[in-house]
């Protein structure tokens, strides 16, 4: 009895806390043909591959045959790259020289990236495999990252991420500093609507006799650059939530105290006609 009451419950509770599938790129390597291989968990149960000969293009593919992972370069001077564990991070070795950080997102957009994803703790973003590409002119290299898809070195020493080659509509690669971006059009918008708003009352009090409300525009705009630098400052440095609370505090006090200012100006003003007449 205490078996048929209880067994429900104790189900329910380890769906609940089940984790929830997600993609996850897993396998980078090299094949007989000599082409590059990334082949990543699409949950359309078996591995999704595509292969690319030059770490632009990106082919669907079969799983490949006779792989390997080289870890490094062929070409003089040899160059080594290894995943760091626990980070999704690549550290490199040019000949026999210590290991250097290559690549990896800062812990700022490391949290961006957590916070972006859905499900945040059904996945983790950490560098699986990587493999290393000979080609005209230099290397190519290619990691796996879990959630965040595949990330690529190309000739030049340029990495950048290309998510799932094999799942168009999935949102990695997430963009950095999207959130903050956002952010700075949304506090220069308000600022410019609040110059508006404030210039054609000041414009009509100018016009009925007051010539004296047009300074009131200048603590906006002095006070505007500053809140444009907060604004873009936390886009640059990818930390929307400090700068919002900075840039929301200034915008509040900068609205009241103009509206407030021009509501004296105005009652100035029209006491100052009532006079005249």
């Amino acid at each position: 009895m205490r078996l048929a009451v209880f067994l429900p419950l104790a189900l329910a509770g380890v769906a609940a806390t089940s984790a929830v599938p997600t993609p996850a790129a897993i396998h980078v390597y090299l094949g007989a043909d000599g082409a590059m291989y990334l082949g990543a968990d699409t949950l359309k149960g078996s591995l999704a591959w595509v292969a690319t000969r030059d770490g632009r293009t990106f082919d669907p593919s079969s799983e490949p045959v006779g792989t390997t992972s080289p870890q490094c370069s062929l070409a003089a001077p040899v160059t080594c790259y290894r995943v760091v564990p626990e980070r999704m991070a690549v550290e490199i070795r040019t000949g026999t020289g210590p290991w250097q950080e290559s690549w990896g997102p800062t812990e700022k957009q490391m949290d961006e990236l957590y916070d972006a994803y859905p499900d945040r703790g059904s996945f983790r973003l950490e560098s699986e495999s990587l493999a290393v590409l000979d080609v005209p002119g230099g290397h190519v290299v290619a990691v796996a990252n879990r959630r965040d898809g595949f990330a690529v070195r190309e000739v030049d020493g340029t990495w950048r991420r290309i998510g799932f080659p094999t799942m168009p509509d999935d949102p990695a690669p997430v963009e950095f500093g999207k959130e903050a971006a956002g952010m700075f059009t949304f506090v220069l918008v308000v600022l410019l609507g609040g110059l508006l708003l404030s210039a054609v009352p000041a414009w009509r009090a100018h016009r009925r006799g007051n010539p004296h409300v047009w300074w009131l525009l200048l603590a906006q705009v002095c006070c505007g650059g500053p809140v444009l630098w907060i604004a873009f400052d936390a886009m640059r440095k990818h930390d929307p939530v400090t700068s919002f609370g900075v840039t929301g505090s200034v915008l509040v006090f900068l609205s009241a105290s103009t509206c407030t200012a021009l509501a004296m100006a105005f009652a100035w003003a029209g006491r100052t006609s009532v006079r005249d007449s």
